[in-house]
């Protein structure tokens, strides 16, 4: 991976409407995002791919969340899970990173953003430090105050040399 690798965002939920604002923020933020529907769609998407974030909007499907949960436990994917409440929705913080966030707080719309922000620079933070310099600088192994080489003229035929 490099600086310019996409962070991959799978949303699971109903329909991909439910996402739109959020969609549209991520993809703001230069995120590549996937939906996924049912259960047995989640399982197909995350066997041949790895995310680096998972939204779940299932509303009144806890076995899924936690399913979630479980599968992409010590992995490096952040989950967040949307708690259904009057108006709108909450977002429980499942997994940082593939570490489980046992009693995170749930975070309101604005502070969902706010840690969704984050979580994207700590994940860009993460591709920075896998990034393998490809230009070594040849200042650091030259000599100060060496004449430069001297280039001969050219020759007319190879052979002769």
């Amino acid at each position: 991976m490099n600086e310019t690798a996409q962070i991959r965002v799978l949303l699971v939920g109903d329909s991909p409407e439910v996402f739109s604002s959020c969609r549209r923020r991520l993809v703001a933020s230069g995120c590549n995002c996937e939906f996924a529907e049912c259960e047995r769609e989640v399982w197909n998407v995350l066997q041949q791919q790895q995310f680096d974030i998972v939204l779940s909007v299932h509303r009144g499907r806890r076995a899924c969340t936690e399913s979630l949960g479980a599968l992409l436990s010590g992995s490096r994917t952040t989950l967040f899970y949307a708690l259904p409440v009057e108006k709108g929705c909450w977002w429980v913080p499942i997994l940082k990173l593939g570490e489980e966030c046992l009693g995170a707080s749930a975070l309101r719309p604005a502070k969902f953003a706010n840690a969704l922000d984050e979580v994207l620079e700590q994940i860009r933070a993460g591709f920075a430090s896998r990034v393998i310099p490809t230009q070594i600088s040849l200042r650091t192994n030259r000599r100060r105050n060496r004449k430069p080489a001297r280039i001969l003229a050219p020759v007319a035929n190879a052979e002769a040399l």
